[in-house]
């Protein structure tokens, strides 16, 4: 009940505030209302943090590179917003075109790492 009214909405698939369906597009904060009633707008925001979010290098900002420019990855490309197994929400699988990739997501303490299909593997320390 917190992201969908289960009576009727102005948003589509019943949202109860907006949310973008494409896979790649140009961000914009407005547009992720649904997130922002969780989550603070820094975490698209400010590309150096040390509180926005958790998914950071040191204080650069992880999720605003991911996210930064006119083809920007929507949450959903690497978050499973219905639940996981995994940790933070991680995908397994995500979906590239007709290509299904691998996440190979690694959480660790103080960070974690991961090494799908669109790059090797990274890591990552909030210290």
């Amino acid at each position: 009940m917190a992201c969908h009214q289960a009576h009727g909405s102005e948003n589509r698939k019943l949202l109860v505030d907006l949310y973008p369906e494409d896979d790649y597009l140009p961000v914009k904060t407005e547009e992720f209302g649904l997130c922002f009633l969780c989550h603070d707008t820094d975490i698209l925001e400010a590309e150096e943090t040390q509180w926005g979010t958790n998914f950071r290098n040191g204080t650069q900002n992880l999720h605003w590179l991911h996210i930064n420019g006119n083809k920007g990855r929507n949450c959903r490309m690497c978050h499973n917003l219905h639940g996981s197994e995994q940790k933070f929400l991680m995908e397994e699988r995500v979906g590239f075109g007709n290509w299904e990739m691998n996440m190979n997501f690694i959480p660790e303490e103080q960070g974690g790492s991961c090494m799908p299909g669109c790059h090797g593997r990274l890591s990552y320390s909030r210290q």
